[in-house]
């Protein structure tokens, strides 16, 4: 009886051990353990994994972002003042004593060929020039620095033909004829051309460079054109200008279709072998200056002409700036008053003066204020 109860209690042991293996095989639990250093593998390698990603993902980023290299562009020089447009083609206007000063400095200083008449003075003194020689070209130092080089343009028959000797300036600095200091580029040049009794010369002119004052500081330059020159027998001189202009800094000037004719009259020895020496003359000027300082365009004329005319008197006659206002300078009897002479504006007067010597200190003639340089 014990022995079959022992039999009944390891038979029910043996059944209750394999019921639980069973549930357990049931729930998918896996018996056997996992090693500890295989889970800190799987761990750190999943996260050299990520480093070595992030370090190649910021690698391709980097060389793929990369960009091209910015070139550095240098801002274009500022231009100068002859290549920037501007508009002068409106009415100018004379108005003051210092708008008269302007318009008479720019009349005389143009038809004189401005900086460039002391230069022209120098080189043509420094080869001596000689018409119809047969000079070879040449270069010459300028007095403070640089060159010109001329050439002559030999023609032996002439044939009627201009002949011509041109001057080219390569950095030619100098004070010429004790005027202001200049630095010059560019050419000028003659042409002769042979008529009976009568010289005529065209004068072509492109210029630029710098003028320096005492301080160093540099002002940009420009005289561009043409004029003709003719030189009756009888003297006098008749210069017609097409179109010359000059550029000063921002200041502008030019003279447009001008006639200048300084003429012989009432010769006091016509006999003598050169009348003209002993002659009285008479000028008039017709044609067009232009001002950036006056505005724009002026008409300039002379309804009665200028007699014995001299900067920046006469004895006689009427010059007139006719634009926005018309301004009429009368000297001697066409005055109208006892005045030696007269400024009128509008047919106003606008002020006199009882001797030339008074009317040339109040506009500073002789100072840097009849310049328009």
């Amino acid at each position: 009886m014990y022995k079959q109860a022992m039999r009944t209690l390891a038979a029910l042991l043996a059944l209750s051990v394999v019921s639980v293996s069973g549930c357990m095989s049931l729930q998918g639990l896996d018996p056997q353990p996992i090693p500890e250093s295989e889970t800190e593998q799987s761990r750190h390698g999943g996260e050299d994994s990520a480093a070595e990603n992030t370090s190649e993902a910021q690698q391709a980023e980097r060389e793929g972002g990369e960009r091209e290299p910015i070139e550095t562009v240098s801002p274009a020089p500022e231009p100068m003042p002859w290549e920037q447009d501007r508009d002068f083609s409106g009415k100018g206007a004379v108005a003051t004593l210092d708008d008269v000063n302007t318009a008479l400095a720019g009349l005389y200083r143009m038809s004189s060929l401005a900086f460039m008449a002391p230069v022209i003075k120098h080189v043509e003194s420094v080869i001596g020039l000689q018409l119809g020689g047969n000079l070879a070209a040449s270069t010459h130092e300028c007095p403070q620095g640089g060159s010109f080089r001329r050439e002559w343009d030999n023609d032996s028959s002439h044939g009627g033909k201009p002949r011509t000797i041109r001057y080219e300036f390569n950095e030619c600095q100098g004070r010429f004829h004790e005027g202001h200091l200049v630095r010059l580029n560019g050419a000028y040049s003659r042409s002769f051309e042979p008529v009976a009794e009568e010289d005529h010369v065209r004068l072509d002119i492109d210029v630029t460079g710098w003028l320096i004052d005492a301080d160093g500081e540099e002002t940009p330059i420009r005289l561009h054109g043409t004029q003709k020159n003719e030189r009756p027998q009888e003297g006098g001189i008749i210069r017609e200008t097409p179109k010359l202009e000059l550029y000063v800094g921002d200041t502008y000037m030019a003279l447009v279709s001008f006639r200048e004719a300084m003429t012989v009259i009432e010769p006091q020895n016509p006999d003598e072998e050169f009348p003209a020496f002993s002659s009285s003359f008479e000028t008039e000027y017709a044609g067009q200056l232009v001002s950036s300082r006056l505005g724009g365009t002026l008409e300039v004329s002379t309804p009665v002409r200028l007699m014995e005319q001299q900067p920046a008197c006469a004895a006689s006659g009427v010059y007139r700036f006719a634009g926005k206002t018309l301004a009429d300078v009368r000297y001697g009897p066409d005055t109208g008053t006892m005045d030696r002479l007269v400024v009128e504006i509008d047919h106003a007067r606008l002020e006199g003066f009882d001797s030339c010597d008074a009317f040339i200190r109040a506009l500073g003639f002789e100072g840097r204020r009849i310049r328009p340089y």
